[in-house]
């Protein structure tokens, strides 16, 4: 991952072009879940705003998924905009809750500062956790998947199956709801007892 790496001393020069593709088992943290990634690539410039450090940038790639209705294999391909700021130095502690709220209210608008120690920034962590929060919820193979059969399970985008679907009315004539004016012939639906 030294292509994710910075070194300060190179941001004394001016600015620094990132340009590194990873595959995930070298992006992803000791101990962190797998996220089915294929190789990933981080490019952009990082730049010197004393005392801070400001990274402008992309990631892009591919997240392979399931398709959450038919179950195939899913490629889903990604590109996000980022913008990272560092700063050399620990990050400040407060224990009062009122300072951090005033700290908030006066950093809004700008990213969350990331602290580093040592001579080198990695943006190794940064773009991790980017890619674990804009994973995506819901994977579908395509806007119209048709899903899985409920009752034989084939895939319906392969190929129609034979049975009996949502649409269709059952034995008692009953699809959804309006059923259970059958089961309770005694209730008038004009006579509502509030």
């Amino acid at each position: 991952m030294s292509g994710l790496k910075i070194p300060v001393s190179a941001l004394e020069r001016g600015a620094y072009e990132v340009d590194a593709s990873v595959p995930e088992e070298e992006l992803r943290p000791e101990g962190a879940k797998q996220l089915a990634l294929g190789v990933t690539r981080v490019r952009g410039r990082m730049t010197t705003v004393p005392p801070r450090y400001v990274f402008l940038g992309e990631l892009t790639g591919t997240y392979f998924r399931e398709c959450d209705r038919c179950l195939a294999d899913t490629e889903v391909v990604f590109r996000y905009d980022v913008v990272w700021t560092f700063q050399h130095g620990v990050a400040p502690i407060s224990a009062d809750p009122a300072s951090e709220q005033e700290l908030d209210e006066t950093d809004s608008g700008e990213t969350e500062t990331m602290f580093f120690e040592g001579a080198e920034i990695d943006l190794g962590l940064p773009a991790w956790e980017e890619l674990v929060l804009l994973a995506p919820s819901k994977t579908l193979c395509q806007d119209t998947c048709a899903g899985l059969c409920p009752q034989c399970g084939a895939n319906r985008n392969e190929s129609p199956c034979d049975c009996k679907t949502e649409e269709d009315p059952d034995e008692f004539g009953n699809d959804g709801l309006s059923g259970l004016a059958n089961l309770f012939p005694d209730l008038d639906p004009k006579d509502s007892k509030e």
